[in-house]
């Protein structure tokens, strides 16, 4: 935040309009000879001096102005969560060139640097505002001063007057100094600003990638389930066919094979997403999915494996049964699925994988008091204190001095001005009280924002401690479930049991495998709010 600039009138210059009489011919020759190579000079040098004078003025207002952006921590991690995928689309330098399928960690969160769409604006932002910084800081650039006028010398007859001034104005040391210390702190607030936007666009990101690989264990775990009621509707198909299954049970059958192909094709589109914000991060296109002629020149893929779905029992008539129709719609999944994990499609990011917070709550807590948020508070308070002192101090911050000479015909001389600000008005007053209601705000705000953030650690650090106690749970009851299903595969065998009852183990196994690694996802989103809360990634 910088205070507020006081409005400086520009001295112009003046209108090199001079009364010529005749008597004053020779005065007017020796004006020629002495001052106009000085005009030519100045005028060479600087040909837009009106021009470069105003924006010069414009660009000390901007940069006046220009304030430092107040940070909303809970819109600045909603924004990064919510664009980290956003991309720049010009430009081939942020490409990825690796295979998707050789990718470091580093080259990983490089293209996420380098590709985010905000930190490039913030990168921008905050570049520019300390270069507006900089610009008010300088002096102010010095300039020269002409006049002319018409006077009577000693001798009561009227002849021509110049004088030429070269003037400066430069900023009092007492002001300069804190003009520095702003500018010091400022850069520091921007750099820690920077870091962490970074750090919440590579949380966003490593929480993106992990999402996706959890989601495609859920995906071959769908695939596996539709395997097993497509090979159980086979049977159930014989079994129809041979009279010893009755036609209610073969529409259960086939409805739980429907059911889980379904399932499984909602995974494949929540999959397909996570893939399109991974290359969009890395700026790799995915590719088209193509068909085979085959099955491109057939009816529409939707229709296979389904049609005909309501009329059960009635392949005796038709000759074509529907474990056919599913066979077809699982030979254009499986074709579908080799290409989505192929590996022009997928993303594999070595030395990225789920894993447990691996930090105390001690240690979080040491962290947190020591943390970005905690930092760009301090600095911003320290900003405006300083700005405080600076408006104190700029009740006499720069005076105008200048020298020069005066010809006439008669006389040649020199010339000294001194311009000094007379501070009566109450302006300063008012800036600082200002920055000083700015500051006392700015620690009260500190304050709040790190007492939520410790209320919010402990929340998390809490919840991920009871997610991974119900984790190490649901892998012991997978366990269990397992096992259940051994048994009723031999039961089965034996004839034991019914395939009902046997396939209601095997649905209870992968139901058992659902849901954990749903609870795999929700430790994810958790990790990755507690890593916000902090400001860091834990791993």
């Amino acid at each position: 935040m910088k205070k507020e600039q006081r409005d400086i009138a520009l001295i112009p210059y003046p209108q090199r309009a001079f009364a010529m009489n005749t008597f004053t011919r020779n005065v007017v020759g020796g004006f020629c000879l002495c001052v106009l190579p000085l005009l030519l000079t100045l005028a060479q040098a600087n040909p837009q001096t009106d021009k470069t004078n105003t924006k010069e003025s414009s660009a000390k207002k901007s940069a006046k102005d220009s304030n430092l952006p107040k940070l909303d921590f809970k819109s600045v991690i909603k924004s990064y969560k919510d664009t980290s995928q956003n991309t720049s689309k010009e430009g081939s330098q942020n490409t990825l060139q690796e295979p998707l399928t050789e990718l470091t960690k580093e080259t990983f969160f490089d293209s996420v640097e380098a590709r985010n769409v905000n930190l490039i604006k913030s990168k921008a932002t905050f570049a520019s505002l300390l270069e507006s910084q900089k610009a008010y800081n300088s002096w102010e650039s010095p300039y020269a001063e002409v006049e002319g006028d018409s006077t009577k010398n000693g001798y009561g007859r009227r002849e021509l007057e110049v004088s030429a001034l070269f003037l400066l104005k430069p900023k009092l040391p007492w002001v300069q100094t804190l003009l520095h210390k702003s500018l010091s702190l400022q850069t520091l607030q921007y750099q820690k600003t920077y870091n962490l936007y970074k750090n919440l666009a590579f949380i966003s990101a490593k929480q993106l990638y992990l999402t996706y690989l959890i989601t495609k264990e859920k995906y071959h775990i769908y695939i596996h389930r539709e395997s097993n009621f497509l090979s159980q509707l086979q049977i159930a198909q014989a079994k129809l066919n041979a009279g010893s299954m009755s036609k209610k049970d073969y529409i259960s059958f086939n409805n739980a094979y429907l059911d889980a192909r379904l399932l499984k094709m909602r995974s494949q589109t929540q999959l397909l997403d996570l893939q399109r914000q991974l290359h969009q991060i890395l700026g790799v296109e995915m590719g088209e999915i193509v068909l085979p002629d085959e099955i491109a020149e057939s009816t529409d893929s939707s229709q296979i494996g389904t049609s005909g779905s309501a009329d059960f029992g009635a392949n005796d008539a038709s000759g074509y049964d529907d474990y056919e129709r599913a066979q077809k719609g699982a030979n254009l999944s499986r074709h579908i699925e080799e290409q989505i994990l192929s590996s022009r499609r997928d993303v594999v990011v070595k030395g990225l994988d789920f894993a447990y917070a691996q930090i105390s709550l001690p240690k979080a807590r040491e962290n947190l008091n020591s943390s970005l948020y905690t930092e760009i508070l301090d600095l911003q308070a320290k900003d405006y204190k300083t700005n405080a002192k600076i408006s104190s101090r700029e009740r006499f911050d720069s005076i105008e001095i200048g020298a020069g000479v005066v010809h006439a015909e008669s006389s040649d001389g020199v010339k000294f001005r001194v311009s000094v600000p007379l501070p009566f008005t109450p302006k300063n007053t008012h800036l600082k009280r200002k920055f000083l209601a700015l500051h006392s705000g700015a620690l009260a705000e500190s304050q709040i924002t790190k007492t939520n953030l410790a209320i919010s650690l402990d929340s998390y650090y809490e919840q991920l401690r009871n997610k991974k106690s119900y984790i190490e749970l649901q892998k012991e009851n997978i366990q269990n479930k397992k096992g259940l299903v051994e048994m009723g595969k031999i039961a089965y065998e034996a004839q034991k049991i019914s395939l009902f009852e046997y396939l209601t183990y095997q649905n209870a196994y992968m139901d058992s495998l659902i849901t954990l690694a749903d609870a795999k996802l929700e430790y994810i989103a958790i990790q990755s709010m507690l890593e916000e809360t902090l400001g860091e990634m834990l791993q």
